[in-house]
């Protein structure tokens, strides 16, 4: 990310790129950064934070000039905010069991996709 240390700047707009399967709106729910409102580091890294906590993407880092890009214009001029992210793979495998004194052993095996 670009060092916005000792600059003051406003969010113009959050872009997302990256993400195919899951919904802009989606993600834009986890940002507690707001556009028209100065940038708060703060803000973003909450943000990252719940995004990371929804499992849908890799790791999310702050710090990572890979995740965020940020377009900065003059001083105080409104900038936008790019977020990259990578989906991580929906398949998976599930594999349940146990044993019933009713009904003896049993086991399941689901893949989901």
């Amino acid at each position: 990310m670009t060092s916005t240390k000792g600059k003051q700047f406003f969010v113009r707009r959050i872009e997302f790129e990256g993400n195919t399967t899951t919904r802009d709106k989606v993600i834009r729910r986890e940002i507690v950064l707001e556009e028209g409102q100065p940038y708060n580091s703060r803000l973003w890294e909450l943000s990252l934070l719940r995004l990371n906590q929804l499992g849908y993407f890799e790791q999310l880092k702050p710090d990572d000039k890979n995740v965020t890009d940020q377009k900065l214009n003059d001083k105080m001029a409104p900038s936008d905010l790019t977020l990259k992210v990578r989906e991580k793979g929906k398949n998976s495998i599930g594999l349940t069991g146990g044993v019933s004194g009713l009904s003896g052993a049993f086991h399941r095996l689901e893949l989901l996709h």
